[in-house]
This record gives C-alpha cells, sequence and structure tokens, in this order.
C-alpha cells in the first residue's frame, strides 16, 4: 500500500525544509525592536515638527507684544514732531518785540551860572582861575570836569541829550559848543558842514523848538540843529 505524506503527518522528499534564520551566516537583519529603525526615525520626525510648532506657537504669542511696543515708539515719535512743528510755528508767527520807546528830547533852556538836569545828573558851569569849565555832578554830589571851554559861556541850553554852550570868544566872535552826554565834545554845524560862528557878542540864548535863538549885539540870529 502507498503512503502519502499527508496521511502520516511525515514531510514528502519534495517539501522544503525550513531554513534557519541565521543573521550571521545568511546575512539577515535581526528582528527590529521597538523604538528601533523605522520606529525611532518616525519618532525623531514626530519630535522635530513638535518643536517646529512650538517655536511657530512662541512667535505667534510674541508677536502682539512687539506689535504693541511698536505702535507706542510710533506714536510717541508722532506726538514729538507735532510738538515741534507747533514750536516752529509760534516763533515764526511771534510778533517782533516791540522797541522801548525812546524818550522825549531833552529841551532846557538854562543861563549861565544854572544848572541843568539829564539822565540822572546835573550839568553846570563853573570857572576854575581864567578858564570855564562844563560840571557834571552826578549820585554824591561830586563834581566832575567834563572840559575846559575856549571863551565865555553866553548859556547852558540841553537838546536831545546834548549839552549846547554858545560862548563869545577873545577875537570878538562867536561859537556853540555842544557836550555830546557820553560821547565828548563838538562843535555845531551848518547845513554845508561848516562850524557855526559869528561876529559880535551874545548877551541871550534860548531854544525855539529844534533852533537855538541867540541874541547878537541885539539881533537874533537862529541855529538850526536839524536839517
Amino acid at each position: 500500500m502507498t503512503v502519502n505524506a499527508e496521511d502520516t503527518g511525515e514531510l514528502g522528499t519534495n517539501t522544503p525544509r525550513p531554513v534557519h534564520a541565521d543573521s550571521v551566516s545568511n546575512g539577515a537583519f535581526d528582528k527590529l525592536e521597538e523604538g528601533q529603525g523605522a520606529v525611532a526615525a518616525s519618532s525623531r520626525r514626530k519630535g522635530a515638527h513638535a518643536a517646529a510648532d512650538a517655536h511657530v506657537a512662541d512667535g505667534e504669542e510674541q508677536l502682539p507684544i512687539d506689535r504693541r511696543t511698536l505702535i507706542v515708539v510710533v506714536v510717541g515719535a508722532l506726538v514729538a514732531i507735532a510738538v515741534i512743528v507747533v514750536l516752529f510755528i509760534n516763533v515764526l508767527n511771534a510778533s517782533p518785540a516791540k522797541p522801548a520807546a525812546e524818550p522825549e528830547a531833552d529841551k532846557v533852556v538854562a543861563q549861565t551860572g544854572d544848572s541843568i538836569t539829564s539822565r540822572g545828573a546835573s550839568y553846570h558851569i563853573a570857572k576854575n582861575g581864567e578858564k570855564y569849565q562844563l560840571m557834571e555832578t552826578r549820585d554824591g554830589g561830586k563834581d566832575v570836569s567834563l572840559g575846559d571851554l575856549s571863551g565865555t559861556p553866553a548859556g547852558l541850553v540841553l537838546y536831545d541829550g546834548a549839552v549846547l554852550i554858545p560862548e563869545n570868544l577873545a577875537d570878538g566872535k562867536w561859537d556853540v559848543m555842544a557836550y555830546t552826554i557820553g560821547s565828548g565834545w563838538s562843535q555845531i554845524m551848518d547845513r554845508d558842514g561848516k562850524p557855526v560862528s559869528g561876529e559880535g557878542s551874545i548877551s541871550d540864548a534860548t531854544l525855539d523848538g529844534s533852533t537855538v535863538v541867540l541874541t547878537v549885539n541885539g539881533n537874533r540870529v537862529d541855529v538850526p540843529l536839524t536839517w
């Protein structure tokens, strides 16, 4: 009787024999344990994606703070620019300061020996030996000589900050000297730039507006002070 292999449970001669999976002898890889190989690579990718997602999340959380800071800086800069513009416009539109009103010209007539007052000081004529001098007296009462005169004063006139002294000269002529307060001595000139003088003797000197009126040998002589 012929017995089939499948009836006896035994393998036939043509059935492939099982081969032992030896990783060393036939070059096969050992079985991958959990967490190794492809599984580990997958875990790394998941970890990388998680880190990237966390970084993006952090950036999204910080972005509103940066925007607020930027808004504060921009608003502050705009306010500063607005203030500067307003100040600049105010400076441009500011009315120029008006100069202090100049005091009216001093116009005082005084005869020889009298004193006149201007700008906190008084002036008078005093004789020193053979010479006459213009004296200035300031607070404290001390007299200071401002200089000698060439002739004999016939009057003392104050006009526009200058002390005018008509005088009779030794050679029978007359002239008009002027001491400008704070500047010094000069001689009154006519329209042509020549010293004002004449023949005769002055007996009186007064002021009429901007003209010194002299009485010379009984006649009136006008000496304009402005042209």
